[in-house]
């Protein structure tokens, strides 16, 4: 309890009834202490008596979006709230931004994926991409779905729509053969490490250009991944940890660290270099878009490759665990993704089925009777 000193100050914080904290603290005289007090009471009228920001019924879809959404993503990655406004700014805002919240429907919504749909270049290329125009549907709907949460819509008319479908999955796996020749083909020159350690260990492009041969324990036959490189919005490159999922220790024998020895870049601190330099990620994957036509590989990216290695893992008798480890999933659900199947593979399959079940040959020729 707070007593008075012969000065007129109190010997320690004088609390309120109800409250936890004191309102002022040790050597505060009365007169100073009701004067606070009263500075705070006014303080509190005050800002109740402010007009709050409350939704009206012309509220737009993007002062909706500026009030509740914005504020909520705010907490995400940078790169994730990158995309999310780049999207919203470029493909959201100019359709359906100065229309009221409470007014958009279904039709509203449909017609702007068959706008974006039929846009096109002076070449007569489409202007939007079927990915992006799910991306931005997927948004409008998350804002949308928030809206129903506070009560300012009944429903989300997002559901309704008929989006874009997916393009067919392609078979990104290659035969050993083919892998050979595309090795052979790159060795000698500056995509001959990056390819080699994409195709064969299904290292990422960031992890590529941030290996080292410090990395490369000879002695205990250890390759650690643990680093990768990006590109900064300012210029430049840094060097940040992979994710906790991703750091992996590979193995790899002699005669594969013999092979990364003569693709490598030995007289340099980095193991991918261009010119003595160590890449930056994005130059990777255009110099290989330049070289894959002599490849006869125009549709594979250099992401791609890591599927590679994954298929060759695969073939190897690799179960979807290993894979995993070499590649660094977290679930292997991604590495069974990453291991697509050809038909070559499904007739394998049932070879193997056969001759487990002990089922001789049939001869389809049809044997005239005796």
């Amino acid at each position: 309890m707070a007593t008075l000193r012969a000065d007129g100050r109190y010997t320690q914080g004088k609390r309120v009834p109800g409250k936890k904290s004191p309102i002022y603290g040790y050597g505060a005289t009365a007169e100073e202490a009701e004067q606070d007090l009263l500075e705070k009471v006014e303080a509190y009228t005050r800002s109740i008596a402010e007009p709050q920001e409350v939704p009206t019924l012309a509220e737009t879809f993007h002062q909706f979006a500026k009030r509740c959404w914005f504020p909520q993503i705010e907490g995400l990655g940078k790169r994730t709230v990158k995309r999310y406004t780049g999207c919203y700014c470029k493909h959201i805002r100019p359709r359906i931004g100065f229309m009221p919240i409470r007014e958009i429907r279904f039709d509203h919504l449909q017609s702007v994926v068959n706008d974006m749909r039929r846009e096109k270049k002076d070449d007569g290329s489409r202007t939007v991409g079927d990915q992006t125009i799910r991306y931005a549907m997927t948004l409008i709907g998350q804002i949308l779905n928030l809206a129903v949460d506070l009560d300012v819509i009944v429903k989300s008319p997002a559901k309704r729509v008929k989006r874009p479908g997916k393009t067919p999955k392609r078979h990104r796996r290659l035969s050993v053969e083919k892998a050979i020749k595309v090795l052979e083909a790159t060795k000698g020159t500056p995509l001959g490490a990056p390819v080699f350690l994409a195709m064969v260990l299904g290292m990422r492009e960031g992890e590529v250009a941030a290996a080292k041969w410090e990395y490369l324990d000879r002695q205990q036959g250890e390759f650690t991944v643990h680093v990768q490189r990006q590109r900064l919005s300012g210029g430049g490159c840094e060097e940040v940890a992979c994710k906790h999922d991703s750091f992996r220790t590979l193995r790899p024998t002699r005669e594969l660290v013999h092979q990364l020895d003569e693709v490598g870049d030995l007289d340099h601190r980095y193991i991918c270099t261009r010119n003595g330099e160590a890449w930056y990620p994005e130059t990777i994957s255009e110099y290989w878009r330049a070289k894959r036509s002599e490849l006869e590989m125009e549709n594979w990216t250099y992401h791609d490759l890591r599927h590679c290695a994954a298929g060759l893992l695969h073939a190897a008798g690799c179960d979807l665990l290993e894979i995993g480890q070499v590649l660094g999933h977290k679930n292997p659900d991604m590495s069974w993704l990453y291991t697509s199947t050809d038909e070559d593979s499904e007739r394998t399959s049932m070879a193997r089925l056969t001759a487990l079940m002990g089922w001789k040959q049939v001869d389809e020729r049809v044997q005239e009777p005796v």
